[in-house]
């Protein structure tokens, strides 16, 4: 087409105007036109390499991130290349400078680190109590024991038969304790920048229950779980365990009034493909209005003081990078929520 250099020029100074540059080259890969502000790109080896590399190819359309120096400042671009047509054989390549960009992604994805982080703490300050009382019964049982263990050696007993269990009861005991411990450890740190690995999901349900059971038993809500054993998934168990928690103080929140008191536990294998945890409570289910806002950060319907907000929302964060999904299931009678997670897939034997 042809157009008058008036016109030219008017979409050169658009050109120019372009935040980055625009440029047009032909198929031998000669540089036609330019946004003038860069002169010297035409010689920037990682351009030129770019543009080498798709005019090679098969593609119509390339987009890619690299850092390039243009007129002595770096900066990360986003580079997309188009050909124009078979007929007019030219390449158009336009570059859109994103360093501040990302600094902006850096920026969010480290206040979400510290949001996940803070409501991990405040589940813990929630649970606080039971926790507490997890270790305090156990600790009752050792002192008691071996306040009657003492009695017996000054009184001259020394039978392994009578002083043998009790010895075992304290021992199993303290072993209970330094599992709460260790869970109460691996719960609270901050397990972003973990590896993936396989882990037995059985471990983490049973790890994360040792936290909070008491807790339920404490104020009457029957506590029930079921799961296959030997379930393999490919995860961060902390932050499977952190998930659980959240739902688990959800549903101890949702039935604590009510007359019939109970949470449900189970895992379902039935598929190859997907594993799904199931945490089922004795509540009559949520209404369409709140069930559309679930997911949004600082949103709750607990009282002043009682929740965040953020449980649910950094919840769902976590299971998505785990590629799986998280989500109320409207179709059971009784308040549900899913996780469905990736099954571990078995490894191929190498010859």
């Amino acid at each position: 087409t042809r157009i008058t250099l008036l016109e030219k020029n008017k979409l050169q100074e658009i050109i120019d105007f372009v935040p980055g540059f625009v440029a047009l080259c032909d198929y031998d890969g000669n540089w036609l036109e330019k946004s003038k502000r860069f002169h010297n790109f035409q010689s920037n080896k990682k351009l030129n390499s770019l543009k080498e590399k798709f005019l090679k190819s098969d593609f119509s359309e390339l987009t890619e991130e690299l850092e390039i120096e243009i007129n002595g400042t770096k900066e990360t671009y986003a580079l997309n290349c188009q050909k124009i047509s078979q007929d007019i054989n030219k390449m158009i390549m336009v570059g859109v400078p994103i360093t501040g960009i990302k600094k902006l992604q850096k920026m969010a994805e480290s206040e979400r680190s510290k949001a996940e982080y803070s409501a991990r703490l405040a589940t813990l300050g929630e649970m606080a109590g039971g926790v507490a009382h997890e270790i305090n019964n156990p600790l009752s049982i050792i002192v008691g024991k071996m306040a009657i263990l003492k009695k017996r050696v000054m009184g001259g007993e020394n039978d392994p038969q009578i002083l043998l269990p009790p010895i075992q009861l304290v021992s199993d005991t303290a072993d209970r304790i330094a599992k709460i411990v260790r869970g109460l450890r691996t719960f609270s740190r901050n397990s972003e920048q973990d590896p993936m690995s396989e882990e037995d999901l059985g471990e983490i349900i049973e790890q994360t229950l040792d936290l909070c059971q008491e807790r339920f038993k404490g104020h009457g809500i029957d506590f029930r779980i079921h799961y296959p054993k030997n379930t393999q998934i490919t995860c961060r168990p902390a932050q499977i365990s952190q998930v659980l928690m959240n739902l688990l103080n959800n549903a101890y929140d949702a039935v604590e009034n009510l007359a019939e008191k109970w949470v449900d536990v189970s895992v379902d294998t039935s598929s190859s493909n997907t594993i799904r945890i199931l945490v089922t409570d004795s509540g009559h289910g949520i209404s369409p209005e709140i069930e559309q806002k679930l997911m949004q950060p600082f949103f709750t319907t607990k009282e002043l003081g009682k929740g965040t907000g953020l449980g649910l929302s950094i919840s769902d964060g976590i299971i998505r990078e785990h590629k799986g999904s998280l989500y109320y299931d409207r179709s059971s009678p009784h308040t549900r929520f899913v996780i469905e997670l990736p099954a571990a897939q078995p490894q191929k034997q190498v010859a």
